[in-house]
Order: structure tokens, then C-alpha cells, then sequence
């Protein structure tokens, strides 16, 4: 286990790196070898999502600190994180176009574009919702399937929802298929037309099949259709149904383990019911159980926000404290909790936990903390 002077040095190695302070990287990168040469060193050297240095300057866009540690320490160009992303990827994600480019011309593996990651989004739809137009281009060019996706989510898809005019153009340029529905079952021109996007209707609609639905087929018809009574309170009832059937699916992955796949739907249902408490709640404990502490504080604040009066809200917070080792703060949440609701046992029993004999146990023993986790329940 690496010293704190080391730790703290291997944060600023990787803050360098995306910062692009290549000065600075070299002489943290010196103070620490480990004896096994540079190169060794910073390969081994990875945050808590097993991003190392590589991934941390494509993600900042840094393309001369990419440069040094491609050509002077001789780093893997396609070396993956925690979570299967490649260095091309992260450059992606942050719409560095330059750096993508590089990585590209030194070896980046041009396959890459159609990885799908926490079986959600592939580059392509990531640089679509980062509105980056030259990445989204390179993407296409590179070989990324247009109509690759999950969950009834497609490049076009995401275009429409977003109001892409230009990406719309080239995503169907590149062969997107524009009669692919969403989970909802609708098709990227009824998204447009929903949302009132004229000019995006008229692009779509001489690629799209006639939809049964609308009696009169025309750009102006999907559009007073799209926005009639009866069409509404046929999203309306569509809603209500998928947010049942995502909610559900979403516990029976959770029952399952499957916490980033209860995630995926239970994300999905927050689309048909963007005030959702329980949905933040249990999506909270998902991340909690990935050790995912920011994200799950995250989620369990947004709770606390929409419903002040529940305990169950303040449970999550307090579980999300103890993940981030902040148990101070995780006692308030559990006495928070209980100043609403002082019979709850799961309250008791998580501010018992949180005494000052119980903090300290937990302070020095991870697995404890782990396993505290792990009991909770949605």
C-alpha cells in the first residue's frame, strides 16, 4: 500500500497529466520511481477507476504529454481503465478532436468506436451528447456503427433528442437507419417533431416509413399529430406502463447483483418520472454497492431535495458518507434520519454503528465498511 507522501504524489502525477503541465509531470514522475525505471512506474500508476496517466492526458485533451508517454516511456496506446476505455475513448468523451487524432496516427485501435461501455453508450452516441461535431465525424470515419446502441438507444436516436441538425445530416450520411425506435417506440422524427424541431422533421422524413398512427404523412401532419390530444395521452399511458416495467427490471437486477444494469433501468424510468425519490434512492444504493461513493452522496442528495421528510433519504446519505470515510458526516445523516422517524430500526441500528467506538472500527477496517454496505436494501 503506497505511503501518504506517495499517494499524494501519484495525485498530482495524474492532475499534471491532465492538466497537461508535462514540466511538472516529469518531476513527480522522478520522485517516484520505484526502481523499476520511469516507465515502469507511471504504467503502474492508476486512480480508483484504474485510469493511469494515458487516460487522464487524452481525457484533458493534453496531446504533448500523450506524446511523452507514447514515445519516451513507450506506454500501451490502447491500455484500458477500470472500465474497458481505451485512451481514444476518454479523448472522445471529452471532444478533443487533436489528441483523438494523434492517438489514432500512433497506433489507437480504430475498432474502438463501437465498444459499448456500462452497456449503455459507444463513443459515437458519447460525442453526439458532447456536441462535438468533428469527433462525431471521425467516429463515422473510423468505422463507428451508426445504428449501434442498447436499450432502444441509437446515434440518431440521440441527435433527434438533442436537436443535432448537422449530426442528424451525417449520421444519415453514414448509413443510420432513421425508422429505429426508442424504448418508447418512437422514431427519431416523432422525437423531432415533439420537440418542434421543423427543420429536423423535413430531414428525416423522406428517409422514414410512413408511421400507421398518423392519418396525413406529411412534415406539417407529424408534427400536429405529435402534438394532439390523443397522442399525449398516449405517451401519457406508454409512460406509466414502461416506468412500471423499467422500475421492475431495475429491482431484479439489483436482486441479481447486476448493479450497473439496475442502474441502466432505473435511469431509464427517471425519464418517465424525473421526480422519482425512490428511484434516486435505489439507484444510490446501486452505486454504493459499486463503491461508487461521490455518485451515490450524489443521488441520495438529490433525494434528500425532492423529499425532505423521508428517513430512508437520510439512510442513503449516511451509507454514502461511510463509503467516502466521512463518518462524522455520516452519524449527522443518520441522526437526521431519525429526528423523523427515532423508531426506525435501520436507522438506529446504522447511527449505533456510527458511535465514536464505531467509527473507529470502521476507520481501520475497510471490509467493515464494505460489509455495512452491503446489508442495505432497497
Amino acid at each position: 500500500m503506497a505511503s501518504h507522501s506517495e499517494q499524494c504524489g501519484v495525485d498530482r502525477l495524474l492532475f499534471a497529466a491532465y492538466c497537461g503541465e508535462l514540466h511538472l509531470f516529469k518531476k513527480v514522475a522522478v520522485k517516484l520511481d520505484w526502481g523499476e525505471g520511469l516507465a515502469k512506474t507511471v504504467a503502474d500508476i492508476k486512480d480508483s477507476n484504474g485510469q493511469g496517466a494515458l487516460h487522464h492526458a487524452a481525457a484533458g485533451g493534453r496531446t504533448q504529454v500523450c506524446k511523452c508517454l507514447l514515445k519516451e516511456l513507450k506506454l500501451d496506446v490502447d491500455v484500458k481503465d477500470g472500465r474497458g476505455a481505451t485512451p481514444f475513448f476518454h479523448a472522445i468523451l471529452g471532444g478533443h478532436i487533436a489528441t483523438a487524432n494523434y492517438l489514432l496516427k500512433n497506433g489507437a485501435d480504430p475498432a474502438t468506436p463501437n465498444v459499448v461501455l456500462h452497456h449503455i453508450f459507444t463513443p459515437l452516441m458519447l460525442a453526439i451528447l458532447a456536441q462535438s461535431f468533428e469527433c462525431t465525424k471521425l467516429l463515422l470515419k473510423e468505422g463507428a456503427g451508426p445504428n449501434i446502441g442498447s436499450f432502444g438507444i441509437t446515434p440518431l436516436g440521440i441527435a433527434a433528442s438533442e436537436g443535432e441538425t448537422e449530426m442528424i445530416k451525417c449520421l444519415l450520411k453514414g448509413g443510420a437507419d432513421p425508422n429505429i425506435p426508442n424504448f418508447y417506440g418512437l422514431k427519431p422524427i416523432e422525437v423531432s417533431a415533439l420537440n418542434g424541431n421543423y427543420e429536423d422533421v423535413m430531414i428525416l422524413f423522406p428517409k422514414t416509413s410512413p408511421i400507421q398512427a398518423i392519418s396525413h404523412w406529411s412534415p406539417a401532419g407529424i408534427i400536429r399529430h405529435m402534438h394532439s390530444e390523443e397522442a399525449r395521452q398516449k405517451r401519457n399511458l406508454q409512460l406509466k406502463e414502461k416506468f412500471m416495467e423499467l422500475k421492475a427490471k431495475g429491482e431484479d437486477a439489483f436482486k441479481r447483483k447486476e448493479y450497473l444494469m439496475a442502474i441502466r433501468w432505473y435511469t431509464e424510468a427517471m425519464n418517465a418520472d424525473p421526480l422519482g425519490a425512490t428511484l434516486l434512492s435505489n439507484r444510490s444504493l446501486c452505486w454504493a454497492r459499486l463503491k461508487e461513493g461521490e455518485r451515490a452522496l450524489s443521488d441520495a442528495t438529490a433525494c434528500i431535495m425532492l423529499r425532505p421528510d423521508w428517513p430512508k433519504a437520510y439512510y442513503r446519505e449516511g451509507a454514502a458518507w461511510m463509503l467516502l470515510k466521512e463518518f462524522g458526516r455520516a452519524a449527522d445523516a443518520f441522526s437526521n434520519g431519525l429526528d423523523l422517524d427515532p423508531e426506525n430500526r435501520e436507522l438506529q441500528k446504522a447511527f449505533s454503528g456510527s458511535s465514536w467506538v464505531g467509527l473507529m472500527l470502521l476507520r481501520f477496517n475497510s471490509d467493515a465498511v464494505e460489509a455495512s454496505i452491503n446489508s442495505l436494501e432497497i
